[in-house]
């Protein structure tokens, strides 16, 4: 019953900021997921070295998966042009260069590993981005629909709690 009060008490503080960041404005919504994506893939690639044997530079990694983000965030909102996601493709071509020449035991698993933590995580997280940031023709200026994305997130809810309070009888 304890873990059951834990999980709720940190799950309603949770849900609050991310509800309060995701409607009061789209910096406070950009802010939160940057900040989200670079703890996630951090912690991906912190467990990843621990317990898979890999070695995946968390750094790079973490610093490239907020870039895509960004990315995403400047690119759907009109602040960007695509030219700006060329960095990020030269972040993932320095991982898979740098493993060649820091002569690790196994290369491939630590890109693997790097590479499904860009997938993973942070395109996901990044592609909340085009469904926040939609054209409006009206107005012909892009603007900031904060119910798409928390409309994921309710369903992700509901879900994750149907699936816990069933997994808990």
């Amino acid at each position: 019953m304890k873990n059951l009060l834990t999980r709720t008490l940190t799950g309603l503080l949770f849900v609050a900021v991310l509800i309060g960041a995701t409607v009061s404005s789209a910096q406070s919504f950009v802010i939160l997921f940057a900040v989200a994506t670079a703890l996630t893939v951090w912690e991906f690639s912190t467990v990843v070295n621990l317990h898979a044997g890999a070695s995946v530079n968390r750094f790079i990694n973490t610093v490239a998966a907020v870039y895509l983000f960004f990315c995403f965030a400047g690119y759907s909102s009109d602040l960007v042009p695509s030219k700006a996601f060329v960095p990020y493709l030269l972040s993932l071509l320095y991982l898979l260069i740098s493993e060649l020449y820091l002569q690790k035991t196994n290369p491939l698993k630590n890109w693997a590993f790097a590479f499904a933590s860009q997938i993973y995580i942070a395109l996901n997280l990044s592609l909340l981005n085009v469904l926040a940031f939609q054209y409006d023709a009206l107005t012909n200026s892009t603007k900031f629909y904060w119910q798409f994305p928390l409309a994921v997130f309710i369903l992700l809810w509901a879900n994750d709690t149907g699936a816990y309070l069933c997994g808990y009888a």
